[in-house]
């Protein structure tokens, strides 16, 4: 179903000339309150129960071609499978043509006010799975070989995590983690004399291609999240990160990231030599 009706990406969306990556995850969060109540299980109602709706507990997003201003973005919401706790589905971004961006396949659960994942009302799971589909064509999330060694160095970084004043909830939100991640490794260019806002050739490098995480255990706020990454494979085209996210020792969040280099058009580029060779640094 159509949840997010095509319409132009918006100044505050972008990070320069294209949309920031964590915008797709906005506009996932978008289709998922209205996928959800187009099955009559909303956030509202969730919600009045002290209930967190629909937490992801597995992302894969592909992204292939980055809207910039003045381009036209839709979003279309496919269950593909719908289980006794989970649901999952599959967010496909698309241009005014009907040409796509990329597409997300999220895995989510209901948590209840004791932690646990909440079972779908057999109601709801009906009614989600007559639009499910088989059909995963184009859902390639494959990272291909990594190769150990080729380059491999390692950083680390730590965020607070803190409350919007305005939110009442206790966990934060899953699309800021993304962004400490790249925070973490623009910090470490620095510390390699690399500065990213100094490179200006008509490249916007480390925007998300690939992203697949699993989320563990919530985050809440008051905590401190460490960052640890390593550097598993680059080439011209991508940097490949292995991620996980602490909390005093105990893994939280853990996944691949593969970063591309985009052009002002949005399509990819090659990475500027000065970053293969920060990254291939022993």
């Amino acid at each position: 179903m159509r949840t997010l009706d095509t319409r132009a990406v918006r100044f505050g969306e972008l990070a320069g000339p294209l949309v920031q990556g964590s915008v797709f995850f906005d506009w996932q969060l978008l289709s998922t309150q209205e996928f959800a109540s187009a099955i009559d299980y909303s956030f509202e109602q969730l919600l009045v129960a002290d209930e967190i709706p629909y937490a992801p507990v597995s992302v894969q997003t592909r992204i292939d071609r980055y809207p910039g201003v003045g381009d036209r973005i839709a979003v279309e919401t496919t269950p593909l499978q719908v289980g006794e706790h989970r649901m999952v589905l599959r967010y496909e971004f698309l241009d005014g043509t009907g040409e796509s961006y990329g597409d997300s396949r999220i895995t989510h659960v209901t948590i209840s006010p004791d932690g646990t994942a909440k079972p779908l009302p057999e109601a709801v799971r009906t009614r989600a799975s007559e639009d499910a589909t088989t059909d995963t064509e184009g859902l390639g999330f494959e990272f291909g070989a990594e190769q150990p060694g080729n380059a491999d160095p390692t950083y680390s970084d730590s965020f607070e995590i803190r409350r919007p004043l305005i939110e009442g909830s206790a966990l934060a939100y899953f699309e800021e983690y993304p962004r400490f991640a790249t925070i973490a490794l623009e910090r470490y260019l620095d510390g390699q004399g690399v500065s990213l806002p100094a490179i200006d050739d008509n490249r916007h490098p480390f925007r998300l291609r690939r992203w697949e995480w699993s989320f563990n255990a919530p985050v809440s706020y008051g905590t401190v999240l460490t960052v640890n990454a390593e550097v598993v494979d680059i080439s011209k085209e991508r940097v490949l990160v292995a991620h996980t996210f602490e909390q005093e020792g105990r893994a939280l969040i853990e996944g691949v990231t593969e970063y591309g280099c985009f052009d002002a058009d949005g399509e990819p580029v090659a990475f500027a030599e000065c970053i293969r060779e920060a990254l291939s640094a022993d």
